[in-house]
């Protein structure tokens, strides 16, 4: 619908006046230009910079494959994925049709590799990646040019040769002549119901083992293409004893290559296999799906510098907090553990305190290595005592609640404080902290500095959308006159006051769907269970108390219905609220829970 939209502006809409193509198209459409590519399931406008992205992603996808995909990614983030040079500048490494080369070539080796040879590439190609998303399309080992399904595939049989002691393995580039998978998007994998930042050795081997194993006696032998996914949990019998129970959906491919990366990387470092490795991964952004024959990118990878075992750089706090503060932003919980340099499994009183030396440093102008510390203690109570009464915290206020707490820390057994007071502003909870550190490093590893300022918030369930105006000025206004009559002053009596406050002046009305947003919901006092949401909702975020909205099956006087209500952060732990109902009041449900759907920040209905 895009693509022939399009092109119909530039011929006989405006474009063919203005010469230039549109900027953007609205959605939902059933433009009768589009030739029956109606579009009804997408609302909004999809602009140029993301249309640009999205078509080369399908041209790019039909290059590995030979056909069109039935689905791409729309990563994008807006206003810096497309360049705006002017269209008249000539490209600056452009050379004449008949100009020799100016860069050159690549040594070439004799294409058996070692596994010191491979490790070493593992590791130049994961700085490279760190420095330079996504993944190469080929990765150059001992000068040869290696397609990245291949060095895939010869990654998996090194570790397990690694494992296995034969280390004096080697392997021939030419016995690797594999097609690229079709790149899938079902990456779900869970462990204990969670999204897991690491793999367990025992789940690499397994992963590695069956890797090979399809493409030499399974699907991949007769297809010659590398495995797109595998499912678990997994008792495969090929295996050859690495069962995987802990594990749950789907590995894919995209992730697998970063894991044997990472593995190799590690090894490279500590002559090792590591016990465990990290997971990181944004599923259908990190993997170049140019296909195998593209020249290798002639820009030098990044290399970390040298780093004492037993210590991590800045640059590696920096990363590994990037990393966690994505995983906050998609599960709004930060990781339990994390990898940081050659380090594993850190817990997140290890983590913080790596990420607190690292701000000090940094605002310091320090850049020395950091000794990684395990004996740090979580405090009491870690999420609660937040009565911090900005939106924002400025890089001063960054450093203190680094410093704070690791003279606290130091002080007091290992342990860290529940809260940091910031003069004049309140208290900011341990937990928080380590949301705003995350969020500062992960600013630091794309910009170089620390933030002038930054969200104060330590949830994704308090930011403002199209329907929960948490920062419209009548909600906020509404929500801090509810808590001042109602003299709350802790979390839990502010979350109390508000529920109460909407309970008894919003009347229910049955309709399907979103109809009001919150500020409507205000002016009008009725709506159905999802407006109810909406605006006890914005009332929550606008208070600082993390809100987000739960769609169930639910049986409701001896019926079963769909519905959506609320669930609000309060003392370290969701509790379910329901406004929509007489029957229920704050600290009672009346209904009975039968199917969980989805918990979201924003109602996508």
């Amino acid at each position: 619908n895009f693509a022939i939209r399009q092109t119909v502006y530039v011929t006989t809409g405006n474009g063919a006046t203005t010469k230039a193509p549109a900027a953007s198209c609205y959605y939902p459409t059933t433009d009768a230009n589009a030739y029956g590519f109606a579009a009804t399931e997408y609302e909004g406008q999809m602009t140029y910079e993301a249309g640009l992205l999205m078509m080369s992603r399908i041209l790019a996808s039909y290059a590995a494959n030979g056909t069109l995909p039935t689905s791409v990614a729309l990563e994008y983030v807006p206003g810096t994925e497309a360049t705006q040079a002017p269209a008249t500048q000539a490209p600056a490494t452009q050379a004449p049709a008949t100009q020799a080369p100016t860069t050159q070539a690549p040594v070439t080796g004799d294409g058996i590799f070692t596994i010191a040879e491979l490790s070493a590439a593992a590791k130049t190609a994961l700085d490279a990646y760190v420095a330079d998303q996504p993944f190469q399309s080929t990765v150059t080992v001992d000068g040869v040019a290696v397609a990245q399904q291949n060095y895939y595939l010869i990654a998996a049989q090194a570790i397990q040769d690694i494992y296995n002691n034969k280390t004096t393995a080697t392997y021939k580039n030419s016995d690797y002549n594999y097609k690229m998978p079709t790149l899938v998007a079902n990456y779900s994998l869970k462990q204990n119901g969670a999204t897991p930042t690491t793999a367990t050795k025992n789940f690499y081997m397994n992963y590695a083992i069956r890797q090979t194993v399809y493409v030499t006696t399974g699907g991949g032998a007769t297809t010659g293409a590398v495995g797109a996914s595998a499912a678990y949990p997994t008792t495969d019998s090929n295996a050859n004893g690495f069962a995987v129970t802990d594990y749950e959906g789907q590995m894919t491919y995209e992730a697998a290559l970063l894991m044997f990366t990472r593995i190799l990387a590690a090894y490279a470092t500590n002559g090792t296999l590591p016990e465990s490795v990290a997971l990181a991964y944004v599923p259908g952004v990190e993997v170049s799906q140019a296909p195998a024959t593209q020249a290798p990118t002639t820009q030098a990878p990044t290399v970390e510098e040298n780093v004492p075992a037993g210590y991590v750089s800045i640059n590696q706090v920096a990363t590994a907090m990037a990393s966690a503060y994505a995983s906050f932003e998609k599960n709004d919980r930060m990781p339990s553990t994390l990898t940081v340099g050659a380090s594993t499994g850190l817990s997140q009183a290890s983590y913080y305190y790596l990420a607190a030396k690292a701000v000090s440093a940094i605002y310091s102008g320090s850049t020395a290595h950091i000794a990684v510390k395990t004996n740090y203690k979580k405090p009491s109570y870690p999420e609660k005592f937040y009565t911090y009464n900005s939106a924002t915290v400025t890089t001063a206020n960054i450093n203190t609640l680094a410093t704070a707490q690791l003279t606290y820390a130091a002080n007091n057994s290992s342990t860290y404080a529940n809260y940091v007071t910031i003069s004049g502003k309140g208290q900011i909870n341990f937990y928080s902290c380590m949301v705003i550190l995350a969020r500062a490093l992960s600013y630091y590893k794309t910009n170089g500095k620390l933030p002038a300022s930054t969200s104060s918030f330590g949830s994704t369930y308090l930011a403002a959308t199209n329907n929960c105006q948490s920062t419209n000025s009548n909600i906020v206004s509404r929500a801090k006159s509810i808590i001042s009559n109602a003299g709350a002053t802790t979390t839990a009596a502010k979350a109390k006051a508000i529920y109460n406050w909407v309970h008894a002046n919003v009347s229910y009305k049955y309709y399907n769907d979103t109809y009001r947003s919150a500020t409507t919901v205000l002016s009008d006092r009725v709506a159905n269970c999802c407006d109810h949401a909406h605006l006890m909702n914005a009332l929550m975020r606008a208070s600082g108390i993390p809100a987000r909205y739960t769609h169930a099956d639910c049986r409701i006087g001896g019926s079963l219905y769909g519905h959506v209500y609320s669930q609000i952060f309060v003392d370290g732990a969701w509790k379910t609220i329901d406004a929509s109902m007489k029957s229920c009041s704050y600290n009672y449900i009346s209904w009975t829970l039968v199917t969980h759907h989805a918990w979201y920040r924003e109602l996508p209905f």
